[in-house]
């Protein structure tokens, strides 16, 4: 025979005869909470009226006229200058690669910076790590990412309470 399991997942009862309740009953409804949840706007979205509702649609997408399309247009723009380079520079060269980022052939997995310079020296410590301070420092940050981690962890245990 044949088994109906449309029911299966939420089967109503007296007190709750729609157990699977909604928001989504149209279309409409749908596009708008996706419009909201792809801007971000999403707190506070059952307290939007009608009116409110058209209002946001309406900003949402002179938001993007505004802001998205012109920051497309420009990054095109951007990606089109530095093609037209590289191919400038790889004609100048005869046709010949570009020099990986080391320059000495070798990649930047060795490179330490300039220790007269501040950049390099920042750079030196934080990247290279040439010294016992540097290798300090990143072991600090990591203990602090790894103890954050474990503190939000700990907070959520229900047996668990605050000192």
């Amino acid at each position: 025979g044949i088994t109906n399991c449309t029911a299966a997942g939420c089967p109503g009862t007296e007190e709750n005869p729609e157990p699977c309740y909604n928001l989504y009953r149209s279309i409409p409804m749908a596009s708008y909470y996706s419009l909201l949840n792809l801007f971000g706007e999403f707190p506070l979205i059952d307290n939007h009226n009608v009116a409110g509702k058209i209002v946001g649609t309406l900003v949402a997408i002179v938001a993007v006229a505004v802001f998205a399309l012109p920051a497309g247009i420009i990054g095109n723009g951007f990606e089109d200058i530095v093609s037209q380079r590289h191919d400038e520079q790889v004609a100048a060269r005869g046709g010949a690669p570009p020099p990986p980022p080391g320059g000495d052939g070798q990649l930047t997995a060795g490179f330490v910076g300039d220790a007269e310079t501040p950049r390099g020296r920042w750079y030196n410590f934080l990247h290279a790590q040439d010294s016992k301070e540097s290798k300090l420092f990143d072991l600090f940050i990591n203990v602090l990412i790894v103890g954050t981690a474990l503190t939000f962890m700990i907070d959520t245990l229900s047996g668990v309470s605050p000192v």
